[in-house]
């Protein structure tokens, strides 16, 4: 309308919470998420495999692949 002010949403946001503070919350989240998902794939990948050499090659290859990425976000994340 015309004669009021605009309220742009980073302005919001920023009132809100700070951009350290969401980075970490989103991050925070994210591993919650990779805890969980990784538990369920432990459990049904155990439960239902039929050869145990894949089952800890495919295990090993998730976790070697997916904690370094985690531990990038965790470095990036404490930085901001």
């Amino acid at each position: 309308m015309p004669g009021q002010p605009t309220l742009q949403l980073t302005e919001s946001v920023g009132a809100f919470i700070s951009l350290a503070d969401a980075v970490l919350l989103f991050f925070y989240i994210t591993v919650i998420i990779y805890i969980i998902y990784s538990i369920i794939l432990h459990y049904h990948w155990a439960q239902y495999s039929t050869n145990k050499a894949v089952t800890w090659v495919t295990l090993t290859t998730y976790g070697v692949t997916t904690v370094p990425l985690i531990l990038i976000m965790a470095a990036l994340a404490f930085t901001i």
